[in-house]
């Protein structure tokens, strides 16, 4: 399992998501316009917020997904479809992908090309009766624990994460259905600000654990879009390392390191891959 504490600017050259595209894909789009998150509930509760959480991160699918760092949002980008999404032997066009592979599942593998159409889970029917609320569960447990070969996820997680894609609604975004650079990153911002959130909300050792290992993914996430800024990698990586064994007591210091490192992110977004400028000269380079 590779997090912030095992990355440097020379092994991330491009952040993870690079390498679930086609050759011939527009890098510079992929990085720097995305899908909008269209949730209902502003602000989220914790419950949906943990869903978000779950969504985000690799830990939930385990096995060979959490190996190459892909989860739910790597496929559903803030909920809707990745159309860049290309992983050869999987994808026979951006966007689309072959859940029935033996590469992630060897209970679902039948041997068979034949991939689908990624769907956006925003335009979901949202469950109106026990019957349909029960189908959406066994869905989301049907990816998880066959699709994808995962553990069987903690209750509260499993709650949380159906409670976040039922809160998922394509109306919210009649007006802005799209992120670019900027918003992109204080969607992220405002993403990490959320596990600190719910994390100051949880005792339980093992759901602790989970928010833990999932917040330190998306600090390197969010490393890797700072490849040629070295105060910001700095600072995310002393953030990584505190945030791994922090206790409740010492949360809220480290969440007040969190809060002091924003402005200077935001202060160099010209320098990072959430900038199309800064991501067409890499690829140039």
């Amino acid at each position: 399992m590779v997090v912030l504490g095992a990355c440097s600017a020379e092994s991330t050259r491009w952040p993870d998501s690079v390498n679930w595209i086609a050759p011939n894909a527009n890098i510079a789009k992929m990085l720097t316009v995305e899908p909008a998150e269209c949730v209902r509930s502003s602000p989220m509760s914790d419950e949906i917020a943990l869903g978000r959480i779950a969504f985000h991160s690799p830990v939930l699918l385990g096995g060979q997904a959490a190996r190459n760092r892909i989860s739910c949002a790597s496929c559903h980008t803030n909920g809707q479809v990745n159309e860049h999404f290309f992983i050869a032997g999987l994808s026979n066009a951006p966007g689309t992908a072959d859940v029935s592979n033996f590469h992630f599942s060897k209970t679902l593998g039948d041997g068979v090309f034949n991939p689908k159409p990624i769907p956006s889970l925003a335009m979901l029917d949202t469950p109106k009766t026990p019957a349909t609320a029960l189908k959406q569960e066994q869905f989301i447990l049907r990816l998880i624990e066959q699709e994808f070969d995962g553990a069987a996820p903690l209750p509260q997680i499993k709650s949380a994460l159906i409670a976040y894609v039922n809160d998922l609604d394509i109306a919210v975004c009649a007006e802005t259905n799209t992120y670019y650079g900027q918003q992109i990153l204080e969607h992220r911002l405002q993403r990490i600000d959320s596990y600190f959130m719910v994390l100051s909300s949880v005792q339980e050792a093992a759901l602790r654990d989970f928010l833990i290992i999932s917040l330190r993914f998306e600090l390197g996430r969010l490393y890797t879009r700072f490849p040629e800024v070295k105060d910001v990698q700095a600072g995310l990586l002393e953030l990584s390392t505190s945030v791994k064994n922090v206790t409740q007591q010492e949360q809220q210091a480290v969440q007040q390191n969190w809060q002091q490192q924003k402005p200077q992110i935001r202060a160099n977004f010209s320098h990072s891959l959430f900038d199309a400028a800064q991501v067409s000269k890499r690829i140039a380079h």
